[in-house]
């Protein structure tokens, strides 16, 4: 609910994204753009590439318009045509009260934005940027354009918070960089005798009857830590039962890596790979156990999904100086053997596995909804128009 006295104001509001792709932060994006047009705003998405309308196009709401920079083409196709592409619209884009950025392109994007805005002296269109990459292993030098550019934003926000970041933000008290974890959607559940979970199975050649399943969703980048995931599903291969099944489902250029660290350990006739999901939540639906990738106390936004479906998660900790707190509503380790080892546990105790689910099941619709999001957002967006600063 929003606060008392506040009053709502509604915005056109612009999100860019590089691709209507099935990434975490693509659907972040998607499912607050669908929010807040719910809300009566006025909500465009602008996307760097044109791609298959089926991985994420199909869910935007018809009352949130779609406009693409680069129609053909890849990623470096679409860095030549954006500048000329917000040349073009500028007029278009200056009729926006709020301009939000999600990922690289459209941080590179926003800052040329903000270089515009500089030019004409205006505040308006107000300019954010979500970065959805904490606690993933960039270099140094991205870190370092990442935060240039966020010193030219009128709010930098971080949708959780690693050591490299909490430093950042301590020594910028000038800088408006609000923590706003994200939110879902979530669909349904599904339970495993639905037409669409046995077609699913089928297709990946998943045998779930009698078997428990361990499963991971997420694009199978270096940047995801696909190494971490193997090594402790690995682990739990070799010191488990053999009746524990491996379902690992998306698409990167880590796929053949995982593979062939799977067949190293004797595990390939144990192991699914069967690519994207168009609708996550009908894997989800298959898994006995989810293992996530958390930084802090947050994860992702597969993994809060299969919390929301009662499916209980544990995680590998990428942030190196965070320990799992007692309150911890997911509990981690730096180490995939750890992980491992208290995967076996929960896949022994069907009763730990239940209770566990259901506490986090809980936990993560009252805390991680996309109202609670939405609602944070919009705050935002309204101390950013009654006190614009303006970038460096």
């Amino acid at each position: 609910m929003r606060p008392e006295g506040f009053v709502l104001t509604l915005l056109r509001v612009a999100h860019l994204v590089p691709a209507l792709v099935k990434g975490g932060g693509e659907r972040a994006a998607v499912d607050l753009a669908n929010w807040q047009a719910l809300q009566g705003h006025d909500v465009s998405i602008i996307a760097g590439r044109f791609v298959d309308e089926a991985l994420l196009r199909s869910s935007v709401n018809s009352g949130v318009e779609v406009k693409y920079i680069s129609r053909r083409g890849g990623r470096i196709r679409r860095y030549l045509e954006g500048p000329i592409w917000l040349f073009k619209m500028r007029r278009w884009l200056s009729g926006f009260d709020v301009i939000h950025a999600h990922l690289s392109f459209s941080a590179a994007m926003l800052t040329l934005v903000g270089i515009w805005r500089s030019l004409t002296g205006s505040t308006r269109p107000v300019l954010v940027e979500t970065y959805h990459a904490v606690g993933m292993p960039i270099s140094d030098y991205a870190k370092t354009i990442h935060g240039w550019m966020a010193e030219r934003r009128d709010a930098f926000v971080l949708m959780a918070e690693d050591s490299y970041w909490r430093e950042f933000r301590s020594c910028r008290p000038d800088l408006r960089i609000p923590i706003i974890p994200n939110g879902l959607n979530p669909s349904p559940p599904l339970a495993r005798s639905d037409a669409r979970v046995r077609d699913y199975a089928r297709r990946a050649n998943i045998d779930s009857v009698g078997q428990m399943i361990v499963g991971n969703i997420g694009r199978l980048v270096a940047e995801r830590r696909p190494d971490l995931l193997a090594g402790a599903l690995c682990s739990i291969g070799r010191h488990g039962p053999d009746s524990i099944q491996f379902l690992i489902v998306g698409e990167g250029p880590e796929r053949d890596v995982l593979a062939r660290a799977f067949s190293d350990a004797g595990l390939s006739g144990r192991v699914h790979l069967p690519g994207s999901a168009i609708e996550p939540v009908v894997p989800i639906s298959l898994m006995d156990l989810y293992i996530s990738l958390n930084v802090g106390p947050i994860t992702g936004l597969a993994g809060l999904e299969a919390a929301q479906c009662g499916v209980p998660v544990i995680a590998i900790q990428l942030d190196a100086q965070y320990s799992t707190g007692a309150g911890d509503w997911i509990w981690s380790d730096h180490s995939p053997e750890k992980v491992a080892v208290e995967a076996l546990r929960l896949l022994a105790d069907a009763e730990a596995r239940r209770k566990l689910g259901n506490q986090q099941k809980e936990y993560a619709k009252s805390h991680f909804s996309i109202e609670s999001m939405g609602l944070a957002y919009e705050a935002l967006y309204a101390d950013l128009l009654a006190d614009p600063r303006g970038p460096r």
